[in-house]
């Protein structure tokens, strides 16, 4: 088992408030509860915090296989958007095999 960084939110809250965003992991050729532990939940940053970190734990099957891919989406932020008007980040991590026979 191990967790990895999975999403940095690069920006610095110039609030007095919180700033949040809703996340989530989405399968992909990863599938949750076989491959990785799905998560969800609401991302907070606060006054002068730069980032964050979504800890997602992958799990080891010792099957070789073909790497695979899940994803994790950052949507709703309460400031009404990331930028440009995008209101979901998706991000998609590739699991390597490292199970070898």
């Amino acid at each position: 088992k191990s967790k990895v960084e999975m999403y940095s939110q690069n920006r610095k809250v110039q609030t007095s408030s919180i700033s949040s965003r809703h996340y989530k992991t989405i399968d992909g050729t990863a599938i949750a509860g076989v491959d990785y532990i799905a998560t969800s939940g609401q991302l907070n940053l606060y006054k002068d915090e730069s980032y964050a970190i979504i800890a997602i734990e992958l799990l080891d099957d010792n099957i070789k296989e073909s790497n695979e891919y899940f994803s994790l989406q950052v949507s709703d932020p309460n400031y009404g958007s990331f930028g440009d008007g995008v209101v979901t980040l998706t991000a998609i991590r590739t699991i390597v095999d490292d199970d070898f026979f």
